[in-house]
């Protein structure tokens, strides 16, 4: 497994970057969910300040433009939309079977 991420410090000076791993085990048939706690990393690094843009290069890709849109979609009352069809279908159906 491998994992990348980019992190834009807002402070300068020392600072901690602090990893911790969890896992969590789900048997398939029954029984409870197991969590334990499998190690840690802790690295200081020193940041210089230099003034960071409110945009910087690579920190918007499609994938954040992509999740911002589906999260605006999702937002709308979209179950309530579904709700509101799924009854106006019903009372056609009750209409047309009283007709």
């Amino acid at each position: 497994m491998s994992f990348n991420w980019v992190a834009t410090p807002t402070l300068s000076g020392k600072q901690a970057i602090n990893i911790n791993i969890i896992g969590s085990w789900t048997p398939r048939k029954e029984g409870k969910q197991i969590i334990r706690y499998l190690g840690h990393y802790l690295q200081y690094v020193n940041v210089n300040s230099e003034p960071i843009p409110f945009l910087t290069f690579g920190q918007v890709n499609i994938g954040t433009l992509l999740t911002a849109f589906l999260t605006a979609i999702i937002s709308i009352p979209l179950w309530d939309i579904i709700r509101r069809r799924q009854e106006e279908k019903k009372e056609n159906k009750q209409q047309k079977a009283g007709n």
